[in-house]
Formats: C-alpha cells, structure tokens, sequence
C-alpha cells in the first residue's frame, strides 16, 4: 500500500479549512445585511369590501405594516396618514381608485361607491292634540298624547315617538295668548299655532256675557265678525281680535243707549265711546277694528263722542284700526278716535290707525302719566274748511315716534286775523313742552303744522 505524502495532506487541510471560512464569513455577512423596503400591507375596511355606500367613512381607521425584501415583516403597525392617501373623491358615486402611498411603495384599491339604499328623512309630521286645537285652556296638557314621526323620501313613515317637552319650545299653558309651538325632532321642526284663553267670542250673546262677568287677568279672543254692541271695560283685561279688519266693534244700534261717563278733563262733560274703559290697572285692546256709524252718532252731537274713550286705567291699543268717528253734517268740536284720562297711568298706542274724525284723532289728557305713541298713522279728511282737524294731542310727556300724519289741513275761508289764520296741526303739544318729550322719525303729508307747542 502506497503511503500518502504528508505535505499534501497537509496543504488539502489548508485549503478545506479556507473553504470553510469563507463560506462562514459569505453567511455571516449575508446576515448582518439590512434588510430593503418591499411592500406594505393595509389593514381596514378598504380592504375588506369593495363597494361602500356614499357618505361612508371606510378609510377611517386603516393601519399598515412594512414588509421586507427577506420576507420579514415590521413587529410595529402604523396608522393611515391623510398625506398618504389620493385619488378619493368625497360625495362622487361610482367606481374609484384610492391610491396609498409609503414612501416607493404604492398600493391602489379599486373601490365603487353606491348611492344609500336606506330611505332618507325629509320630515316630520307630528299628531295629536298639539296640531289639531286652535284654543287650549290655561293649564291644559295637549302634549300627552301627541306623538311625532319621521317622514322619509319614499313616502314612508317612521315608528310614533311620543312628544315630549324636551322637544318643543314656545308653550306655556300658564300664559294667556297667541303662541307658536315648536316641535323638533330628528334634525326637522313643525310650528303650529294655538291661542290659550278660557274665553273665546263668536258672538254677541257671549260678548256680553264676558263683559257681565270680566274679572282682573281675563283674556279674551273674539273671533272674526260685527259685534253691535258696546265694549265696557271696568278690569285688567285682553281684548284680542282674530283679525284687524275680521272684527269689528260696530256699537249698540242704538248710540243713544250706550254708556257714558264724565270727561273730567273736558269740563265735566258727559262722554262715551264705543269701548268705554272706565277703570283697569292693565287693559289691552288689540288686533280689531273700532267702526263709527255717522248717522247714528248725529242723535248722540250733545255729548262727548270717541271710538275708544279711556276714563281712567292703564290701557295698550295695538294694532287696532278706529275708523269713521264723526257726523253726517258740519263737524262740531266733537269726535275723537281716541280720548283718554287716567289717574296717573300709562298709555301706549303702536301700530295703530286712525280715519275719517270730526275734530281729533287722538286726545291725552294731563292726568296720563306717559304717553308712548309709536308706529301710528292718522289721515284727516285733507285740506277742508268744515272744522279744525288735528292729529295728535297730548297734555302729557310723550315718545312720539315713527308715526304717519297725512291730510291735516285747514281753509280758513274767512280768518279773523289775517296774521294769524286757524290751521290743522299734526302733532298738538298743550302744557307740555316738546323738550318734555321724544319726538322723531315722525312723517308729515298735507299737514299744516308738523309740531305745534300751545
């Protein structure tokens, strides 16, 4: 047997043991390489569908991970930044291709976006007492038993839900009046309109049964229609017309038989009205029509005559019309829309007209505390030589503003001074100085003298 040289054995041991080390060092050096970017992979809903009804927020929420070129993955999950995403249109139906981005990594999800097949609400339609009554007692609950729905754009109605207080706005029970209630449910809202009183007037046989029996804090609504009859005022009372030219105090057919008091502050004369407030702390007279009748007034020329007559209370005249307050013939010193005493009271006319007077339209005297007269308009007979006509008179201090004064004017055919004829004056100020009052925005037509201090 042949010996093996030692020399070269040893170099092939050499040469194995280097083999060896550089595929050790190729390994290890494979291992400590670090790893590239590859992919990334994307967690949430976008991933999971791909069609999504509008208005859906699917790309909330989405997470990615890192994957690497050596098939490793990233033990952090990041979240979805705004800045990486594109290509989505908010609102847009159809098909869309939402882009991610990290970086060189680019993902695109296919995604359509449909219209929403639920119905959508549109309404809502509310049922029950609360719509159906047009006067409601003070204290009264028409709230149990209403119920609200939602009314959806196919036509379709959602499930009753009783209303309850939380729900509406605007509704006191306690309070006497004219109150728009709102219902709000559901993003929508429905106002219906209801009058809380105990007393409600369609007749005359009820008007004067109100009258008889008035206490102090009555309310009373008079619905539309001619009352022959007149109004005698002697508490706190509402008067409260459906409408200003729907209901109409007319007087009693006979004017010779209506009430009269005295004027103090017209040299005790005896005096009526076709609304006569003879005493009350609060009165309001409002949203009506005081009418005179010519003819009839010619047999009633002795006494004091006015639409409205205030003997003593503290009374608002709103929205209230007085028409046709004077004679057939030549006009005496006689017929007021408006004249009013009271001891030490306020008195407040807004809103208000005044047509077709013998002598003055409105007339406070000194005994009126305050006198608040605003957003009014009086319009006389125009330039005429049959009486002197005036708008406003007042005795006492005064806000006059924003009021109308239209065809105030006097002929003096034959004046006595011819430096001094008589003239219709618009607004008339008699033991009160103009620096006592407020007076502005007032508008004069036809009128001979705008403000005149006696």
């Amino acid at each position: 047997m042949k010996k093996s040289n030692p020399t070269v054995m040893k170099r092939f041991r050499l040469i194995a043991l280097l083999c060896i080390s550089v595929l050790m060092a190729g390994v290890l050096a494979s291992c400590l390489k670090e790893p590239n970017l590859a992919d990334i992979k994307v967690y949430g809903r976008l991933t999971e569908a791909d069609t999504f009804v509008i208005g859906d927020d699917f790309l909330y929420g989405l997470t990615y991970k890192l994957v690497y070129d050596n098939d490793t993955e990233s033990s952090v999950v990041y979240g979805v930044t705004q800045d990486m995403i594109s290509g989505y249109e908010a609102g847009k139906i159809g098909m869309q291709a939402i882009v991610i981005k990290y970086k060189t990594v680019v993902k695109i999800f296919i995604v359509t976006i449909i219209a929403d097949p639920t119905p959508q609400p549109t309404n809502i339609i509310v049922e029950g007492a609360l719509t159906t009554a047009k006067y409601v007692a003070k204290g009264a609950d028409v709230l149990t038993g209403s119920q609200v729905r939602i009314i959806f754009a196919d036509g379709s109605y959602g499930a009753p839900v009783n209303v309850t207080s939380s729900m509406v706005s605007g509704y006191d029970t306690q309070v006497y009046g004219r109150q728009a209630v709102t219902v709000t449910y559901g993003g929508f809202a429905k106002t219906y309109n209801i009058i809380v009183t105990d007393k409600v007037i369609s007749n005359e046989t009820q008007f004067n049964a109100a009258i008889a029996t008035q206490a102090d804090g009555d309310y009373w609504f008079v619905e539309n229609g001619v009352y022959n009859i007149q109004v005698v005022i002697t508490k706190s009372v509402t008067i409260d017309g459906e409408s200003k030219d729907g209901v109409i105090i007319a007087g009693l057919p006979d004017y010779t038989a209506m009430q009269t008091a005295v004027w103090v502050q017209s040299s005790n004369q005896s005096g009526t009205g076709l609304i006569l407030v003879l005493s009350g702390e609060n009165v309001a007279i409002k949203n009506l029509t005081v009418k005179g009748n010519p003819a009839k007034a010619d047999y009633i020329m002795s006494i004091r005559y006015a639409g409205i007559t205030v003997i003593n209370g503290g009374v608002t005249i709103e929205n209230t019309a007085v028409l046709d307050i004077r004679f057939t013939g030549l006009g005496p010193q006689n017929g007021f829309s408006v004249y009013a005493e009271s001891n030490g009271k306020d008195i407040v006319i807004k809103g208000s007209n005044f047509e077709n007077y013998s002598k003055n339209a409105v007339v406070v005297r000194a005994t009126v505390r305050y006198l608040t007269y605003t957003g009014n308009t009086i319009v006389g007979v125009g330039s005429q030589s049959d009486i002197c006509q005036n708008g406003l008179l007042t005795y006492c201090p005064a806000t006059i503003t924003g009021n109308t004064f239209r065809g105030i004017a006097y002929i003096d055919l034959v004046p006595a001074d011819p430096m001094d004829p008589l003239t219709s004056v618009g607004i008339f100020l008699i033991g009160v100085l103009e620096s006592d009052c407020i007076i502005s925005g007032n508008i004069f037509d036809n009128v001979d003298l705008h403000i005149y201090e006696y």
